[in-house]
């Protein structure tokens, strides 16, 4: 048998060094340095479930404190040869304060940021600049 495997005392079969039960059933006591010599179960992991995002509707409701990302790709921009430089930044945000046409929040540095969500428009003094609300996303625990 190769070194650091184990034989079954019940089928006499061969089986790896860590093996927690035999193919037969049978039930390897596992001694660990923690538990001062006694027989260890295997342990059970328990895994946190990770509240769900939910994209925000109605950002009026949110309650200040409340942490949220604002997705990549949404907010003002500005269009260049075709393409769309958007303006403001993403990532996740602590709402501050709610302003009739957006959320003044700060980001984990600190830094004050305006969370534009009022409607699409277009810039009247800067052509080629638009206004469009940023897609926000907020956790919520599941059930």
């Amino acid at each position: 048998m190769p070194r650091g495997n184990k034989t079954c005392p019940t089928c006499r079969a061969g089986c790896g060094p860590r093996s927690y039960r035999c193919a037969c059933g049978y039930e390897f006591s596992i001694k660990s340095g923690s538990t001062g010599g006694k027989t260890a179960t295997k342990p059970k992991i328990v895994r946190k479930r990770k509240p769900k995002a939910v994209r925000v509707v109605n950002w009026q409701d949110l309650k200040i404190g409340t942490k949220f990302r604002v997705a990549s790709g949404s907010g003002p921009y500005y269009t260049a040869n075709g393409e769309r430089i958007y303006m403001s930044e993403r990532g996740y945000f602590h709402l501050q304060e709610i302003k009739r046409d957006g959320l003044l929040a700060t980001d984990s540095h600190g830094t004050w940021s305006f969370i534009y969500m009022g409607r699409s428009e277009t810039s009247p003094n800067i052509p080629g600049l638009t206004r469009e609300a940023h897609r926000i996303w907020v956790r919520v625990e599941r059930q």
